[in-house]
């Protein structure tokens, strides 16, 4: 699937591409050679994502720094996030997180009880799960997860096959940017996704509305 506003179409879940996607979201001021320095990404395909972002009202320059004693035509350019739920909407036609979902189970077990287990199979909640560290009023429903490789699940279906059915609902997700490592560096909760990357799911599974706090304290946006 290509999405196509203005200019060049864009598979905006092409891992690489992804990976350019969430440093742009990442960050409210940066440049190409930013990500450059950070990614195994050729300069090539970075210029062409930021000019698809730039040509679809994304992203926008901002003042040419020029170095001293660098020729005038490598100084760096800037650029600043514009429409951060835009894009993360754009993401969300692409990427549907039903899609994702590899299990589901209904158990009679305490939601902590099977947080407290999962963890111990070093899995990385998501969605829902993760949205509770964030956002201290929401409560899910389910528990809510990567589980990475997804042979693991084997197991897991085993120790949890003597559980009886009950009101607790798990879903386990796979992880579908095998490139991109799941866990972000800079989120000191290792077994949850990060903000952002919960927004992104949330949106990718029609419950966009849930993420009203967290986009207040990313992005300053209010709903």
């Amino acid at each position: 699937m290509n999405y196509i506003l203005f200019g060049e179409p864009m598979n905006l879940i092409a891992p690489k591409t992804y990976q350019i996607l969430k440093f742009v979201l990442n960050y409210s001021l940066l440049s190409q050679r930013m990500i450059y320095r950070r990614t195994n990404i050729s300069l090539g395909q970075i210029n062409k994502v930021f000019q698809w972002l730039e040509d679809t009202n994304f992203i926008e320059k901002v003042r040419k720094i020029i170095l001293i004693d660098v020729p005038k035509n490598l100084g760096i350019v800037r650029y600043r996030l514009t429409n951060p739920t835009g894009l993360v909407r754009a993401i969300s036609f692409f990427r549907k997180m039903k899609n994702n979902k590899i299990l589901e189970l209904n158990l009679d077990l305490k939601k902590e009880d099977v947080i407290k287990y999962l963890t111990k199979k070093k899995v990385i909640f998501c969605l829902e799960t993760a949205l509770e560290k964030y956002d201290s009023y929401f409560r899910g429903d389910a528990v809510c997860c990567y589980i990475e490789p997804t042979s693991k699940i084997d197991n897991i279906k085993k120790d949890l096959s003597a559980i009886k059915f009950g009101l607790t609902k798990i879903q386990f997700y796979s992880w579908d940017f095998q490139d991109y490592d799941i866990n972000d560096p800079t989120n000191s909760l290792n077994y949850y996704t990060s903000e952002l990357q919960t927004i992104i799911d949330l949106f990718c599974d029609n419950k966009a509305h849930y993420t009203k706090e967290l986009l207040k304290r990313k992005w300053g946006i209010v709903l």
